[in-house]
């Protein structure tokens, strides 16, 4: 189990700098965890490294397909997949 122990380049100020302004950091996810570590170790708490999964704030580029059009792009593969009957759209797309 790997836990850090000292102290990382960053420093208290900027730490609490980096977390109050997560917006400016949103490209630098080693900025953001650092960041969090110096926190946490400042207040006492242990840091286990191995327990630290992927960043879930993280929001990725959107692909030109919009949400609607995967759901109902989802919707009639399961239709056809499965041979059920379809139905009209309950929303007017035109």
């Amino acid at each position: 189990m790997q836990t850090i122990h000292t102290v990382l380049p960053i420093d208290a100020e900027r730490a609490r700098f980096v977390s109050a302004n997560p917006e400016h950091f949103c490209d630098d996810p080693d900025a953001l965890s650092e960041a969090w570590i110096i926190q946490k170790m400042a207040r006492g708490d242990g840091v286990v490294l191995c327990n630290i999964g992927d960043p879930a704030y993280r929001i990725e580029p959107t692909t030109p397909e919009t949400q609607p059009d995967r759901i109902t792009r989802k919707i009639r593969n399961h239709v056809e997949r499965n041979g059920l009957m379809p139905r009209m759209p309950l929303v007017f797309r035109g």
